[in-house]
């Protein structure tokens, strides 16, 4: 999508925010990737997620910096989440109103249970069959994704 008023590319946009705080923002095979130098990846990759829902039908994003990692897929109101080491564990949200991965997510107190769905699925089992549904949608293999964020 191009913006008329500006003519710019609303991604380059969002790129561009985020790296005027120092971070990178690319986007391979339809993931967008946050790096740089943060503590926390989870509210990173929900501010990257929540920025992208103008521009993408489902966000895919996965955030890693120092070892740790957050890979979150978001569409509303669905919001599956990631995280290693800390949680090493798929999480799958269910977002009301007007909640966004930020809203949810980046308190930086740690991973929220308000819209949490089920209990949450160490990586490497199956999640919810809710779960394996939106991947899917998004156009990911569960088996390929897990062996691709763990391998990093």
């Amino acid at each position: 999508m191009e913006d008329l008023e500006t003519g710019d590319d609303p991604i380059e946009q969002v790129q561009r925010d985020f790296g005027d705080d120092g971070l990178d923002l690319d986007c391979e095979d339809g993931i967008y990737n946050v790096s740089g130098s943060f503590s926390n990846p989870l509210p990173i990759a929900a501010r990257a997620a929540t920025a992208l829902e103008k521009h993408e039908k489902i966000p895919l994003v996965h955030a890693r910096s120092n070892g740790r990692w957050a890979f979150i897929v978001w569409r509303r109101p669905d919001l599956l989440v990631a995280t290693a080491p800390a949680g090493n564990a798929w999480r799958l949200y269910r977002a009301s109103g007007l909640s966004t991965p930020t809203s949810l997510l980046a308190s930086g107190d740690g991973l929220s249970s308000i819209g949490l769905v089920g209990k949450p699925t160490r990586i490497g089992q199956l999640p919810p069959q809710k779960a394996l549904d939106l991947l899917t949608e998004a156009g990911l293999d569960y088996v390929s994704l897990v062996a691709d964020l763990t391998s990093r």
